[in-house]
């Protein structure tokens, strides 16, 4: 290559060889000498690199590396490979079974060239089509004026200034109970050193429903919740809790995610029980939920008056007895 490359393409990948040859011929037709492909591959039953070795020798010498993980490491710990491997200013990672745009690769160059500034960018997918292109500037700026949580958590949607936000990858560390760890990189990322965000109306993926069984659980994305602990301010929080809580949150898991975190960190651990049964004792059965959506959207912008409100509340209930048994008190919401 006669340059030095501008991106790494990461796919990470595991036990599916029909689905990343078939993103592997996708790319083929796209290559230039400005973007590099790694392939993480978490041990899979058949290592890629042999499986793949007819399609990954079109790509030439020095374009592809495969790296192996020597168990299982985990989706978000095959995710943040990307990010450990990659050398070049800027990356992308790509599911290893979404079809990718015959101009994915242009589509994302295009933004590094008129971008240069930016730390990251999101484009538009069958998920979600953005109307038009805008940048934010900033986390409350793009906490504000985010648009589709579910396109935003999309992998191939991203790019990464990895420059940028390899300083922060331990966050992603921390968060990868999470499912979302780039998500993590990025808040601490524009928290403490701020940056351009990119949103584009270019569509450059289609999403593809999973064969197989191997696919994130909707129940488990309700950890992600978590993620708002990035964000230091009310209102950002408050935005961000908007967009991501009717794609895969609902009270129940997200009031059994804060119980968890309560009991981990030390703070009072009843707060949730004693507001339903503050629910129970105060409130018809019809405004129940009503109540503990608000309340929960409350106790995320004020975490601490939220506390003090719940102790207060729980005095007016004898029936908050029983705060082992976390099924139990939700029966009816």
């Amino acid at each position: 290559m006669s340059n030095q490359p501008l991106l790494t393409v990461a796919i990470p990948t595991y036990n599916r060889p029909k689905q990343l040859g078939q993103t592997l011929l996708r790319l083929l037709p796209q290559i230039n000498d400005n973007w590099i492909l790694h392939i993480h591959d978490n041990c899979s039953d058949q290592p890629v690199a042999e499986c793949q070795a007819e399609i990954l020798a079109q790509f030439g010498s020095g374009r592809v590396r495969v790296f192996r993980n020597v168990v299982n490491i985990g989706l978000c710990g095959n995710i943040l490979r990307g990010f450990e491997h990659a050398v070049t200013p800027w990356l992308s990672i790509l599911a290893d079974d979404d079809e990718i745009a015959p101009d994915y690769l242009a589509a994302v160059l295009q933004a590094i060239g008129n971008h240069p500034d930016m730390v990251f960018a999101t484009f538009s997918s069958t998920i979600f089509a953005r109307p038009a292109d805008f940048v934010t500037d900033g986390l409350a700026d793009f906490c504000a004026r985010m648009d589709n949580w579910s396109n935003l958590l999309f992998l191939p949607c991203g790019l990464y200034n990895r420059l940028a936000m390899v300083p922060h990858l331990r966050h992603g560390y921390i968060y990868a109970y999470s499912l979302g760890p780039q998500i993590a990189i990025l808040l601490q990322c524009l928290k403490e050193n701020g940056g351009k965000c990119f949103f584009s109306s270019r569509k450059v993926v289609t999403f593809v429903s999973p064969e197989d069984v191997v696919s994130w659980s909707r129940l488990n994305l309700n950890v992600m919740a978590l993620l708002l602990e990035l964000i230091p301010d009310r209102a950002g929080r408050l935005a961000f809790y908007d967009q991501m809580r009717p794609y895969f949150m609902n009270r129940r898991e997200l009031a059994f995610q804060l119980i968890h975190r309560a009991k981990k960190t030390g703070e009072d651990a009843t707060c949730i029980f004693d507001v339903r049964a503050f629910c129970q004792t105060c409130f018809r059965p019809n405004l129940r939920g009503l109540f503990v959506h608000f309340f929960l959207r409350y106790l995320v912008a004020h975490p601490r008056l939220g506390l003090k409100f719940i102790r207060f509340s729980g005095k007016f209930s004898s029936q908050a007895e029983d705060k082992d048994t976390a099924a139990e008190l939700f029966k009816g919401i």
